[in-house]
């Protein structure tokens, strides 16, 4: 089960005033009906469990020896609360389960073109990840690490750079390779505005103006 919590950037503060995030990749899977990981750092809270035998995932018999509570942020404005997400430490990935997603009343899933999103009630797309090479879809997440018992709040602060800021910050290289860059996570902490708009840039519009060669001299 899952929550959507925060329409605001995802910029997440403890009570220390520290920002505690990293990039998180998940697999989404059509075939379990829980979320896994296999790392007990991620859990906001943790609740040990007699070990459970878990079919079905990998080539090795998995246990699950806690469950627990975790948030996620899709870098730039909401940010999901995984319920009852199982801990098996030799697993080799994270899975999120769709089925867990889809039962939740109105919220769906588009696949078009080699990509996922995951759409609340409103149609509002919260997360989105890429085809892998296995028929797998890969989903990055920053981890918010917010202890059950702390005291945090959500600060907005802007969106996340716009593809015309990348755009500069890259020394101009175009839109198109720009989304080559994100579509396949070429490069960790690449986050954007999806919906930002993909400005014509003046700089190169005048780089890439010729002239007109002078003709041959002549008295």
């Amino acid at each position: 089960m899952e929550d959507v919590i925060s329409e605001d950037k995802c910029n997440v503060t403890s009570g220390s005033n520290k920002m505690l995030h990293d990039l998180y990749y998940w697999l989404s899977d059509t075939g379990t009906m829980s979320h896994i990981t296999h790392r007990q750092d991620v859990f906001a809270t943790y609740k040990p469990l007699p070990k459970v035998a878990i079919s079905g995932v990998g080539s090795i018999q998995p246990f699950a020896i806690a469950k627990g509570t975790m948030f996620l942020c899709d870098g730039i404005i909401y940010m999901l609360q995984l319920h009852n997400v199982l801990h098996i430490p030799n697993n080799t990935n994270s899975l999120l389960s769709l089925r867990s997603w889809e039962q939740q009343i109105g919220q769906s899933i588009h696949i078009k073109y080699g990509k996922i999103t995951l759409l609340t009630k409103d149609g509002i797309a919260v997360a989105r990840g890429i085809r892998l090479t296995n028929r797998l879809y890969q989903m990055s997440f920053i981890l918010s690490r917010i202890a059950a018992n702390s005291d945090f709040m959500f600060h907005v602060h802007g969106f996340a750079p716009t593809w015309e800021v990348w755009h500069l910050r890259f020394g101009h290289v175009s839109y198109t390779y720009l989304q080559l860059l994100y579509d396949k996570r070429l490069v960790d902490g690449f986050i954007v505005d999806l919906f930002s708009l993909k400005l014509d840039c003046v700089a190169c519009t005048e780089a890439k103006h010729s002239a007109t060669p002078y003709g041959s001299s002549a008295k």
